[in-house]
């Protein structure tokens, strides 16, 4: 993997997701090797873009960043050994790791997500969730694999924020809350990241940037 030059640790706590091109035939043999490598297997899918189905291997880390990138890598090959074309890496730092940005980040390769769980009854308007997350530079996913619960459909908010840093990204990810809760939809669940290294953001093209 080849890096954006940030020399700095970010020690503490880290996500890594590492998404494959696959069909629904690789799944099997994904969960497997997954559950071999201590990792959960997701399958996001987004309602629209260039990449609506992305598959992927997912985990936590604790650490200096530089050894969670080491992992990966040694995961991200043990994929492709194994017939899996890996095209995206990942790596997500929580906001109270080192060296988190607290004001504005100019640097174009790093940026704050935020993931905000819903829950949605059959009769519910999903359009107007998704216009309401869209005012919010949002736009939502779900995980195909996860059991719907109740009559629920849970779905993924997700918010980026390029540029901003931890206090203006954090008054997004409050302020969608508020609006979701408004809406009738408060949030289940709420996370805050900042995603430190990612090879591939072009992998959500015409969904994060509101394409139809």
């Amino acid at each position: 993997m080849q890096g954006n030059g940030d020399a700095r640790s970010f020690r503490g706590d880290f996500e890594t997701h590492l998404t494959v091109a696959a069909a629904a035939s690789d799944f099997a043999a994904l969960q497997t090797l997954a559950a071999g490598l201590g990792a959960r297997f997701l399958h996001i899918v987004l309602p629209r873009g260039q990449a609506p189905s992305q598959p992927m291997l997912s985990w936590r880390d604790r650490g200096e960043l530089s050894v969670v990138r080491e992992l990966a890598a040694r995961r991200g090959a043990r994929l492709q050994q194994a017939g899996h074309h890996v095209t995206r890496c990942k790596i997500e730092a929580a906001p109270d790791n080192a060296g988190i940005p607290q004001d504005e980040f100019p640097g174009p390769d790093q940026y704050f997500e935020s993931h905000l769980k819903i829950a949605l009854a059959g009769g519910d308007d999903i359009a107007a969730v998704t216009a309401l997350a869209q005012r919010h530079a949002a736009h939502l996913s779900r995980n195909a694999l996860r059991r719907d619960e109740g009559g629920c459909e849970q779905r993924f908010v997700t918010q980026r924020l390029p540029g901003a840093g931890l206090r203006r990204a954090r008054a997004g990810m409050d302020a969608l809350a508020a609006a979701l809760t408004a809406l009738g939809h408060a949030p289940l669940r709420s996370e805050l990241e900042f995603v430190v290294y990612d090879s591939n953001q072009a992998l959500d093209a015409g969904w994060m940037d509101g394409g139809s």
